[in-house]
């Protein structure tokens, strides 16, 4: 790839290499967090959960882009704020049976070969 270099930076000669950066957009004020903070309204608004002082409020924030289990919050929350993150546990309780036509007895998620009570 060539790169032009306009102007007569010091330290840059022709023919000399470089390592260089190529940022293509940068976003200001703009946090991220794990896309598992965040729940979305059956009308798509999004919102996570926010801690302070001992006290959880739901805030409704902008979301930008996602990649590797993050996502870009561009308004609601700023740098410093406390956001909780989902878990999700699954406990087959007694009387509940896994089997592959899905939810079979007492309760349980479908799965592969034959059902099994879970103990």
């Amino acid at each position: 790839m060539t790169i032009a270099i306009t102007g007569s930076p010091s330290g840059l000669y022709p023919g000399a290499t470089a390592t260089v950066a190529i940022i293509v957009k940068q976003l200001n004020d703009v946090v991220e967090v794990p896309t598992t903070a965040i729940t979305y309204s059956s009308s798509g608004n999004a919102t996570v959960q926010v801690q302070k002082n001992g006290q959880t409020t739901t805030r409704a924030v902008t979301v930008g882009q996602s990649a590797s289990g993050e996502t870009q919050i561009t308004g609601g929350v700023v740098a410093g704020d406390r956001v909780l993150e989902r878990v999700v546990h699954i406990n087959a309780g007694a009387g509940r049976t896994f089997g592959s036509g899905g939810f079979t007895g007492g309760g349980g998620f479908g799965g592969a070969g034959s059902p099994v009570a879970a103990g």
